[in-house]
């Protein structure tokens, strides 16, 4: 672009070419030059109109062609020229000050281009006329520089400055500007606040050097800013206060410009204090759980939802006889065998899909063949939406602690049935002394022709000692819940009600009876006898602790049970309280325990409350004691509620003579005492009875005179051959022969032998001659 030296030269040249036309025509070359100039030249007279203008005037002010003809040129000279005099410089150039200052104008009143553009417009005074000038005042010559690119370039710069100082002032990372001598030029917040200073301009009172944690760590980063121009690291860093930190440091040489000396160092820092310790803590945190692992003297591992390994302990690696790069990613199949693959991967999908812990036992075989046993417990690891996406598991082998406490129970066991033994020895022997002394003396009775009364007398207490005997044998089977029951569901209201005042006589006028039930029905299933049973032995126990009187209570409550023992779900809660002495802790513990007795030689059996329990088992409840000294005594017994309605068929209670019969029976018994006495039962009322001591001679009995026999009367467990099978054999060949079985054991050996069944009739040993003949009549009066 010309400058003012240049416009002095151009108006020479100008004044050339306006003589050259007062004399017959420009000289062409001069014209030819001024037309080429880039930047815009223009002609005023002294009055301010144009006279003259090149292209590039035309193209920065209007866009017109110099070529274009008559008025459109005449016209834009016109009106370019009323412009550009009301612009400062020209109007001191048409006053003819020599030297006006140029001036940048945004030509948009100029030019037609939308936008317009920067212009800079230089003026000063023509030194002689020209024609159609005025001879006093020649005019004034303008020079036109087109700025655009210039200024652009400038307001571009500008804004980067800007940029960069709000990027500098307001980035949350530390920068630092520092000269390769080491002082500072400046800091923003960030880094100020970084090395804990309040003011960033306090900054220039330090050296770079300074803020390194050592003279090793800055000459590092000098060497390597020396030879590759940046560098970048993780490294602790001093505050002025004297702490060290640790920062993420990267730095860049800024080289000066070659007619400069020196250059700059650009230094971005971002703490990372809390992230280094963070990781610190997250390192320590693996190397204790990698320890904790490692010495795990259990299996520990992690697996997906499809069973393959993600993590195993060294003792689970031990186990599988595997380390662990042959664990982490196989499937189930690949390191057990097929059945406890299938096994193990059950177990994992019970924990995905319950979303719970579970605890299995499981028999794992170790890679030397030894099965052992261990104790797993397995959990969901959720994912971030707290849904199951990882099973964990915790093993220990519990193999010699099952073998420990195999061997206690069995001690315990042994333990328990010599003090079971021991008790039931006791009282059998003391009836066997009552049944063997009035037998005896009623035989010397017989042969001494004593009176009947006496006789019977002996007799009497014989058949008393049997029937404590048969209670005995009762209370022991309640206990161990493999007495024969006949279940059914029962109101509980209506059998405390028919108890009542029974219960009343049993305690006496001295303690007060008080009884609270519902209004709507307590069903349960249980044995009707059994129930008055656990009755009677709480009411007696609480009587016997209340000896000067006192209050039992007895409440019938309908809940919801929510607990991990059985029962759960819908109960019926039967309560008996006293104001009794109660008892301690060691009373307690031991107050179900078959013959343990708290009372006084001679005043319990300790089986009451062994019998009670044994009941409530049976009936699939819970029975908790809740006592202290002084306080009395309540015992909680939860049933679980039944689902149908109670049997209000009443018991009977009838003891009218069952009347015997002319018909042929069969009897099948082993132990030939009882086979006599109860042959002589049934002759006694008339039947006609043919023995057998098992079931081969019944067969080869029955076989000769099959057609004789309306029914058999067997035993049920007998050498060879039971009694079921016997009966299945005899009445595959007489379909109308009538079938009853009678036995001593208990429920499960019968249930085992298959004479548990509805349509089965079962005498129960012991039996009175009059239950027998009841049983008998009822089987032969019964149409098949």
């Amino acid at each position: 672009m010309a400058d003012w030296p240049q416009a002095s030269t151009l108006a020479h040249s100008l004044e050339h070419v306006l003589s050259q036309s007062r004399a017959g025509g420009p000289d062409s070359l001069f014209q030819s030059l001024i037309d080429l100039i880039e930047d815009g030249v223009m002609v005023l007279d002294a009055g301010g109109a144009m006279f003259f203008g090149n292209p590039a005037a035309q193209r920065l002010l209007d866009g017109l062609s110099l070529t274009a003809a008559g008025t459109g040129r005449q016209g834009f000279f016109t009106e370019a020229g009323e412009r550009l005099t009301a612009i400062a410089p020209v109007q001191q150039a048409l006053r003819g000050q020599a030297e006006p200052q140029p001036v940048e104008v945004l030509a948009r009143g100029l030019s037609s281009r939308t936008q317009g553009c920067w212009v800079r417009i230089t003026a000063r005074p023509l030194a002689s006329a020209a024609p159609g000038l005025r001879d006093d005042f020649p005019g004034a010559l303008c020079l036109i520089q087109d700025l655009t690119r210039e200024r652009q370039q400038r307001v571009s710069q500008e804004t980067s400055g800007r940029l960069y100082r709000l990027l500098f002032e307001q980035n949350l990372a530390g920068i630092i500007r520092s000269r390769v001598d080491g002082s500072i030029i400046e800091c923003n917040q960030a880094f100020a606040k970084i090395i804990r200073l309040e003011d960033p301009s306090q900054v220039k009172a330090y050296r770079a050097a300074s803020f390194y944690a050592s003279e090793a760590d800055r000459a590092a980063n000098v060497a390597e800013l020396a030879r590759s121009g940046n560098y970048g690291r993780e490294m602790r860093m001093r505050c002025v206060d004297g702490d060290l930190i640790w920062v993420l440091m990267r730095s860049t040489l800024v080289e000066s410009p070659a007619d400069e000396i020196g250059g700059e160092i650009l230094t971005t820092v971002i703490e990372i204090t809390e992230q280094k310790r963070f990781e610190t803590t997250l390192r320590e945190s693996e190397e204790r759980f990698s320890t904790f692992m490692r010495n795990l003297p259990g299996m520990a591992f992690i697996k997906d939802p499809e069973g393959r390994y993600l993590y195993c302990n060294e003792a689970a690696q031990r186990v599988m006889g595997r380390e662990q790069p042959n664990i982490v990613g196989a499937a189930p199949g690949q390191i057990w065998s097929k059945s406890f693959a299938a096994h193990l991967r059950r177990n994992d999908q019970r924990v995905i899909e319950s979303g719970k812990p579970h605890e299995f036992i499981e028999t794992v075989r170790h890679k030397d063949g030894v099965p052992h046993t261990w104790l797993v417990s397995k959990f969901p690891i959720l994912d971030a939406d707290g849904k199951p996406a990882l099973v964990g598991g915790i093993g220990l082998d519990i193999t010699e602690r099952r073998n420990l406490e195999e061997l206690l129970q069995q001690s315990l066991k042994m333990d328990a049935i010599g003090r079971l033994a021991g008790g039931v020895a006791h009282d059998f022997n003391n009836l066997l002394t009552v049944i063997s002394g009035y037998g005896q003396m009623a035989i010397e009775a017989l042969a001494g022709k004593q009176p009947v009364e006496k006789q019977r007398t002996y007799l009497d207490e014989i058949l008393r000692a049997a029937e404590r005997a048969a209670g005995l044998t009762g209370q022991l089977l309640s206990f161990s819940r493999r007495q024969v029951i006949q279940p059914r569901d029962l109101d509980l209201r209506k059998l405390v009600a028919q108890a009542e005042r029974m219960l009343r006589r049993v305690i006496g006028e001295h303690i007060e009876l008080q009884v609270a039930q519902p209004d709507t029905p307590c069903i349960v299933r249980a044995d009707p006898g059994q129930l008055e049973q656990v009755l009677m032995n709480l009411t007696v126990n609480a009587r016997d602790a209340m000896p000067d009187g006192g209050r039992l209570r007895i409440e019938i409550t309908q809940l919801h049970r929510t607990t991990l023992a059985e029962p759960s779900g819908p109960c019926i809660l039967l309560e008996i309280a006293d104001t009794g002495k109660g008892m301690d802790r060691t009373t307690r513990a031991r107050l179900f325990e078959p013959f343990f007795t708290s009372k006084l030689k001679g005043k319990g059996t300790g089986l009451g409350l062994a019998t009670v329990y044994g009941i409530v088992k049976q009936c699939g409840g819970e029975i908790l004691v809740d006592s202290e000294l002084g306080k009395g005594a309540r015992f909680s017994i939860y049933l679980p509620q039944a689902a149908g309605q109670a049997d209000t068929e009443p018991r009977s209670k009838s003891r009218a003579k069952t009347k015997g019969g002319s018909e042929s029976i069969l009897l099948v018994e082993d132990e030939a005492v009882v086979r006599d006495l109860v042959r002589l039962m049934l002759t006694k009322n008339g039947y006609q009875v043919t023995d057998a001591g098992d079931a081969k001679e019944a067969i080869r009995i029955f076989q000769k005179s099959a057609a004789d026999f309306d029914l058999l009367l067997t035993d049920v467990i007998m050498p060879h051959m039971n009694g079921r099978e016997l009966a299945t054999r005899l009445t595959a060949e007489r379909p109308e022969l009538r079938v009853i079985f009678m036995s001593g054991y208990t429920d499960d050996m019968l249930a085992r032998h298959g004479v548990l069944a509805e349509d089965v009739l079962l005498l129960q040993k012991p039996f009175t001659p009059e239950a027998l003949s009841k049983v008998v009549r009822a089987a032969l009066d019964k149409k098949k």
